[in-house]
């Protein structure tokens, strides 16, 4: 079987044209306007269709610390059709394909990762398994593009995927990353993730009428209600801005605590909301990773695929998210 990974999602997903795909990032991928702030080895990136998601993809990517020096990169995502417990499955490809080149992985830290003995959550992912799944394809065409333009030929990526664990699994999971968070200050972490998926179609359709019953619902850890059961409830503003409302409750989570504070205020405020931020269980052990860390997210961009004012429709929200170390 292939060493390398093909890049299944190219040519539907997002443009297999290298001059098109240039030029989609030269536009998306710009410095920030406060660009006095540190660039971010963290960062939270959607991974949606470019269609949809370009603009927020590329505020991310202008916020990472990226450049010639780089080392590793890690990439961690949600598993969308693989369903596996208390486990982190990293890459048996050697390499990525990208219309750019190929990412080269690095199969050192992958055999160091699963080699670590007993008790050890990390596992390598199939093959077919890994082909199938999108969200980590759709950051490697923007990591092979800002290496090229920083031409950086020596840095290599290493895919994980992430999947339901408990708490104690985060946590190890956590702490093995972070060895390679503190030992090299130029590696990099990726979450990929989309925020919440309103609508019947992704069985979520929950509904808050302000800032302050949203607040009062987390203080009092109430689970907020889902129009299906309250359809005859009077819409004091469209669910496109409610939706807005829980995502940016979460973004103010992750914003206002840091490291294994916001872990648990996280899960408190997911277990409220249910929102459905499909990346969640990376961005859980990113948070474990960070551990003592007082770091935390900052948020650079926001948007809907649809602004949903219907309970018949259905939307996918994007943020852009970075932090510091």
């Amino acid at each position: 079987m292939s060493e390398t990974r093909p890049a299944t999602h190219s040519g539907s997903w997002y443009s297999s044209n290298v001059s098109s795909l240039s030029a989609l990032f030269s536009d998306i991928i710009t410095e920030p306007e406060d660009n006095t702030s540190p660039k971010a080895r963290i960062i939270l990136a959607p991974h949606a269709g470019y269609q949809y998601c370009g603009r927020i993809l590329g505020k991310a990517y202008s916020r990472l610390a990226i450049d010639a020096n780089t080392t590793n990169i890690f990439v961690l995502g949600p598993s969308h059709h693989l369903y596996f417990q208390n486990r982190a499955c990293v890459s048996k490809f050697r390499r990525c394909e990208t219309p750019f080149g190929d990412l080269h992985v690095n199969t050192d830290i992958t055999r160091e990762l699963i080699n670590r003995g007993i008790d050890n959550p990390f596992i390598y992912l199939e093959k077919e398994a890994d082909k199938d799944e999108h969200c980590l394809e759709m950051q490697f065409s923007t990591i092979k593009y800002l290496l090229n333009k920083a031409d950086n030929t020596h840095a290599k990526i290493i895919p994980i995927l992430i999947s339901h664990n408990v708490r104690n699994i985060d946590f190890a999971i956590g702490e093995t990353l972070r060895e390679y968070m503190d030992n090299d200050s130029h590696s990099l972490f990726i979450i990929s993730s989309d925020f919440c998926h309103w609508g019947f179609r992704f069985d979520y359709t929950a509904y808050v009428h302000s800032n302050e019953e949203l607040e009062k619902a987390y203080r009092e850890c109430n689970k907020i209600t889902q129009l299906q059961s309250a359809i005859q409830r009077k819409l004091t503003i469209p669910i496109y801005k409610s939706i807005e409302i829980i995502d940016k409750g979460a973004m103010r989570v992750l914003e206002d605590e840091s490291g294994i504070e916001a872990y648990d205020a996280f899960k408190k405020y997911l277990e409220v909301t249910g929102d459905t931020i499909c990346g969640e269980r990376p961005l859980s052990v990113i948070l474990c990773a960070l551990g003592d860390k007082k770091t935390s997210f900052k948020w650079c961009a926001y948007s809907q695929s649809n602004q949903c004012t219907r309970l018949t429709e259905s939307s996918v929200s994007y943020a852009a998210g970075y932090c510091v170390l």
